[in-house]
């Protein structure tokens, strides 16, 4: 599980599928595309970004799409007119990338976008799984220029949830990855708050944003929950930070 070579194979094999059920968060990339227009400027850098592209590419001089799947950005789709609509700028280019070691110069971009990306820096141990998150997030800091502008998505389990995540996930990641699943490793918003200030970055607004009707759970396609229960059992917020100096590289 080296480099996040399980994650890599995992999303790959899905790009298709992940692409054809993002229609399902529509509303969701919608409220996203709202919460963040004012922030998005100068050269963008989207890690993680699975092929959707989920804000204002009007504000962007350039935007650099990358992730470690390279399947899932081979045909990325943008928002346009309140619907997602195949992707075809000059300004965009799209990079296969591992964001724990990006191939990019230090103070590259203004702004850098990780959407629903953070939780799937899991490895089979937990403390290697957050030393990763720390690790992204040292990178990010590293390709963003000074005051530039990092936006985060991420979703927090409830309480009870993330009390059991907590104590089973190493057997549970170990299961879930003999079936090619590898389990993602979700942060409670005090943990991430406290990453994002260790790594340099001041969070500067925090939006809760609702799921739409249906939700599409890629590690279990079986399940299509509502919108209004999945908020409850795994809501999701944006944070909009601010890098406030470098950090020293680890």
């Amino acid at each position: 599980m080296k480099n996040l070579d399980h994650q890599k194979k995992y999303f790959n094999k899905i790009a298709i599928t992940y692409h054809k059920n993002s229609e399902n968060h529509l509303k969701s990339i919608l409220r996203f595309f709202a919460i963040t227009k004012k922030y998005i400027s100068g050269d963008l850098l989207d890690i993680g970004n699975g092929g959707i592209i989920g804000y204002d590419t009007k504000r962007a001089k350039s935007i650099t799409i990358a992730d470690i799947a390279s399947e899932t950005i081979a045909n990325p789709k943008h928002v346009k007119n309140n619907i997602l609509i195949p992707f075809r700028s000059r300004k965009l280019k799209s990079v296969t990338a591992n964001v724990l070691s990006m191939p990019f110069k230090k103070d590259s971009f203004n702004t850098v976008v990780m959407v629903t990306t953070a939780h799937h820096l899991s490895v089979l141990k937990k403390s290697a799984t957050i030393a990763n998150i720390h690790k992204a997030f040292n990178e990010i800091n590293r390709v963003l220029k000074n005051n530039g502008i990092f936006i985060i998505h991420e979703c927090f389990l409830n309480p009870i949830l993330k009390m059991f995540q907590e104590i089973f996930f190493t057997p549970a990641f170990y299961l879930l990855s003999q079936l090619g699943k590898p389990l993602p490793y979700f942060m409670s918003e005090k943990q991430l708050t406290s990453f994002l200030k260790i790594n340099d970055f001041k969070v500067i607004e925090i939006k809760r944003v609702q799921s739409g009707n249906k939700v599409y759970v890629p590690l279990f396609t079986f399940l299509s929950p509502p919108g209004w229960l999945w908020d409850i059992i795994q809501p999701s917020k944006t944070y909009i930070c601010k890098k406030i100096t470098d950090v020293k590289k680890s």
